[in-house]
């Protein structure tokens, strides 16, 4: 009980929290819906649905940063995509010509994800359902009830899914405006999977926190050199359109996204973000 009064007191809409708890619980949520600025999700029976229901502003540094960076025509990885919000994000702002190619391995939410794709009527998305790692075989992916911290597991309990690595799909793309990374810690392997999709890639939007890495025995420096192999630069956002760059000895101390970019000249050129003159920084 302590830990449930916790949870709700740590809410920024604690009574709209417990509303958006009560019709998943009794199965009414399906008849709401989450109006967000440029598309409509469904409130399905999930972590990010009631999260996004009861603060639609939060969890939404990866779409300011789409609506930054990504232009008519561009192409998207997405892996990691959830219920669809940073999907449908993109998929207004790269419009017709553009492409999105979205990843949600859980068999549950990627229903989730093509229900809220076909709720919009978006028509420029390819959804697979399938883990991006370092291998191709199948694996077991964990089945929490808070599914947006679902990921994969080396050992223990949960779904048995398809796994492959990115560059071992063929994707048709020559030219990839960014690759976005959410995995929970399992970033380093789908890394590893995507070599020569890094050498097509502008830039790597990519989440990083220390903990999550230590959960699959790497840390920060792992990543920064793979990136500094395939000749990108990693950067912190200070501000909406402000950067620093980092070095390896860089620590996420708390759960962050940060940004890999192969020509920061372009990049800048493409956003007008600025890059701090200073320092690089290590640590946070």
């Amino acid at each position: 009980m302590m830990r449930y009064l916790k949870i709700i007191k740590e809410q920024k809409h604690p009574f709209k929290f417990l509303i958006g708890k009560c019709l998943m619980l009794i199965g009414l949520c399906k008849l709401f819906s989450i109006k967000r600025e440029h598309y409509t999700l469904k409130f399905y029976n999930s972590a990010l649905s009631l999260a996004l229901w009861v603060d639609p502003a939060c969890r939404s540094s990866t779409e300011n940063f789409y609506r930054d960076y990504l232009k008519v025509g561009d192409v998207v990885i997405d892996i990691g995509s959830n219920i669809g919000s940073t999907v449908l994000e993109a998929s207004r702002c790269v419009g017709m010509t553009g492409k999105i190619y979205a990843f949600e391995p859980h068999p549950s939410t990627f229903r989730k994800l093509i229900g809220n794709l076909q709720g919009n009527r978006v028509t420029n998305v390819t959804p697979h359902n399938i883990a991006l790692s370092d291998m191709n075989k199948r694996v077991v992916f964990s089945n929490l009830n808070t599914d947006d911290q679902n990921k994969l597991l080396d050992s223990g309990k949960g779904v048995l899914v398809r796994a492959s690595t990115l560059d071992a799909l063929r994707l048709p793309e020559k030219n990839i405006a960014v690759v976005k990374i959410d995995v929970e810690g399992c970033e380093k392997r789908v890394l590893e999977g995507m070599k020569n999709t890094l050498a097509l890639a502008q830039c790597v939007y990519f989440e990083s926190y220390e903990k999550h890495y230590k959960n699959f025995g790497y840390s920060f420096v792992d990543i920064y050199n793979l990136f500094q192999e395939y000749g990108y630069r990693v950067f912190k956002f200070l501000e909406r359109k402000k950067l620093i760059e980092l070095s390896s000895h860089y620590h996420s101390a708390s759960c962050e996204n940060l940004i890999a970019v192969r020509n920061i000249d372009e990049f800048l050129n493409k956003t007008f973000f600025e890059v701090e003159k200073n320092l690089m920084r290590e640590a946070v």
